[in-house]
């Protein structure tokens, strides 16, 4: 009897441990799905808020001025909103458009106008919910631009093959934009049929080395695109290393020229020495009688418009050669000149043939002993008197420098071209000063000799002038 109820008891036990079991999966699996649908109405009512948030913004950029517009056109704009306890992350953007709806912004075309484009306005919402980032909401429209001419700026580098510029500050009437990886900009509404535009990037210049473009009253059409095209990349320099029949020569100005500056003069002067304004324009110095004169020169260089220095690195050489103009390139008289292919933000070599010009300078009437104290030399580059200046502050065409111990030029290693010599002597013996001039022309790497001057006797061939006892020089 005391078996069976003991059985029986086992049995009830067994049946109440299941039952709890049986009861306590039941409740989880109420609560989980409990759980669960609240976890959906919670992403629903964040999904709903967001809807909320996109529509609203959309309204906002539908009312946004032009600059506004253009603003989104090169790059987005984000910010976040908190609303129902989740902070909601915002982000607007706009880009031109066709009438069927195909991108039409930033084509880097080079038409002057194109028919009127629409915007698309862009609207994404995204937010973090329970740990998890879920799919944005995005809402977008197309909307017409406000009315007013329209303007897209393109920079592209005159590259092989050509590319865009990003990151070139542009200015229209005192809204600046920056360029995106597309190389333009786009203003709408702009409420005039003219206007001015500036762009520059520091270290970049353009063809003709400026380092801000600057266009004045350009003209725009109303409810058209009009485009304006800007070349711009990064400056680099030359040096020149002067030579003399393949030897190691000194000098101090030479010329780089070439053709697609597109402006005239369309060569640039480099030296071993400059002076700059306060709008960092410069200047290109040339050799004195102490000073100035080198194995080598560079084209210039200065922070912060031109730390690499302001060449256009065009594709094609650029033609390097002693000298202030292009008048004095030695590819006139059969010598060729040297040749550098300028990289963007570098320095570039060239080879730079000159000529030779003997000078004789004899004490006393026999013309045997030289005149070893130094006197005074003004060599006047007469080639370039009739050409436009460079496109530094000014041109200066006078060099000089001294005699040397044996009565020569001791710089005598000279530009190819047309030139006026002056020899400044002053006895200190018997106090007479006297100038000695002649115009000569290099026309070989053998050079000219030029007639000997003999102090006190025959000088033939020299115009002599400013003869007595008062100090006198060229």
């Amino acid at each position: 009897m005391r078996s069976a109820l003991a059985s029986q008891a086992g049995d009830t036990l067994i049946e109440v441990v299941v039952s709890s079991l049986l009861v306590g999966l039941i409740v989880v699996a109420v609560l989980t799905g409990f759980n669960e649908t609240n976890k959906v109405s919670q992403d629903e009512r964040a999904h709903d808020q967001a809807s909320v948030l996109a529509a609203e913004s959309q309204e906002q950029l539908r009312s946004d001025p032009a600059p506004a517009l253009d603003a989104l056109a090169a790059a987005p704009h984000e910010y976040t909103q908190a609303a129902g306890g989740t902070t909601y992350t915002i982000t607007q953007s706009a880009k031109f458009v066709n009438g069927s709806g195909e991108s039409a912004g930033c084509a880097n075309s080079k038409n002057e106008t194109e028919t009127s484009k629409y915007i698309e306005i862009v609207s994404s919402v995204d937010w973090t919910s329970l740990g998890k980032v879920r799919s944005p909401v995005k809402q977008s429209s197309v909307i017409t631009p406000p009315d007013g001419s329209g303007l897209e700026v393109d920079v592209t580098n005159l590259g092989s093959p050509e590319a865009p510029v990003a990151g070139v500050t542009v200015d229209v009437e005192g809204t600046t934009t920056t360029t995106g990886t597309q190389g333009c900009v786009i203003y709408t509404g702009i409420p005039a049929t003219s206007t001015n535009i500036e762009a520059y990037e520091p270290g970049y210049v353009a063809p003709d080395g400026e380092h801000k473009v600057t266009v004045k009253e350009f003209s725009i059409a109303p409810n058209l695109i009009t485009h304006y095209h800007i070349y711009l990349n990064a400056g680099g320099t030359i040096t020149a290393n002067f030579k003399h029949n393949g030897a190691t020569a000194k000098g101090d100005t030479f010329v780089a020229s070439n053709s697609k500056m597109g402006v005239k003069p369309e060569f640039e002067v480099g030296s071993t020495r400059f002076a700059f304004n306060s709008g960092e324009e410069y200047e290109a110095l040339t050799g004195t009688t102490t000073e100035g004169y080198a194995e080598k020169a560079t084209t210039a260089t200065k922070s912060p418009s031109y730390p690499n220095g302001d060449l256009f690195p065009f594709t094609s050489a650029w033609t390097v050669y002693a000298g202030d103009c292009n008048e004095n390139n030695p590819d006139k008289y059969g010598v060729l000149p040297g040749e550098a292919v300028v990289p963007a933000g570098g320095n570039a070599t060239a080879t730079v043939p000159t000529s030779y010009d003997l000078l004789d300078l004899y004490e006393g009437s026999a013309g045997t002993t030289p005149v070893s104290t130094p006197q005074e030399v003004k060599i006047t580059n007469l080639s370039c008197e009739t050409q436009p200046a460079n496109n530094a502050i000014k041109a200066n065409y006078e060099h000089r420098q001294l005699t040397n111990s044996e009565g020569h030029l001791a710089v005598p290693y000279q530009p190819f071209g047309e030139f006026e010599i002056c020899v400044a002597y002053n006895n200190a013996t018997s106090g007479v000063h006297t100038l000695y001039k002649l115009h000569y022309k290099n026309t070989t790497e053998a050079g000219v000799t030029l007639p000997a001057i003999a102090v006190g006797g025959s000088s033939s061939g020299w115009a002599v002038t400013n003869t007595g006892t008062t100090a006198s020089k060229c």
